[in-house]
């Protein structure tokens, strides 16, 4: 999380026939895209995070047949700090799974979340307890930064976690 004022444009450069095109995502203080996913040329996915009034918030955005809808962001996690979803994983065009972090304003510690795009469409995120991996101890401050999947329903996410 940026708490400067610098301002920065996420953008997206995109090479076709040998031509490099640059296409501007999020504008703002600190925009920036975190992972980027594509299944076919034409076809892609991107996460990233942009910081609004020292609260960094999270954002998705899809290319469909080369043409870049506007971002939308992520609603529907707790009041945070800052939001941000680093990474993103593709199955096919329009079917991927991100993954991030949340922190909660006036709590240090962190929680996971991921959200489902099925058909083009992005789902509500989903936060992940950390109580579903207490076999590997006692967790908390769960960050997950990295995914991958082979379809949707068989992923792996992978992170850091401060134990107790």
């Amino acid at each position: 999380m940026s708490s400067s004022g610098d301002s920065s444009e996420a953008v997206i450069a995109t090479e076709r026939h040998g031509a490099w095109r640059v296409d501007p995502i999020v504008g703002g203080q600190s925009a920036n895209v975190d992972s980027l996913s594509c299944t076919a040329l034409g076809d892609c996915s991107a996460v990233g995070s942009y910081n609004v009034n020292s609260v960094e918030s999270s954002f998705v955005v899809s290319e469909t047949d080369g043409i870049w809808k506007p971002a939308m962001e992520v609603r529907g996690l707790p009041t945070s700090t800052y939001s941000n979803p680093y990474a993103i994983s593709c199955i096919a065009p329009g079917d991927c799974v991100a993954a991030g972090e949340v922190a909660s304003m006036g709590s240090a510690q962190t929680q996971s979340f991921m959200m489902v795009q099925s058909n083009g469409s992005w789902k509500p995120p989903i936060l992940i307890a950390t109580g579903g991996i207490d076999a590997i101890g006692d967790v908390s401050d769960l960050g997950v930064q990295v995914v991958s999947c082979s379809t949707i329903g068989y992923c792996a996410l992978g992170g850091t976690t401060g134990a107790g």
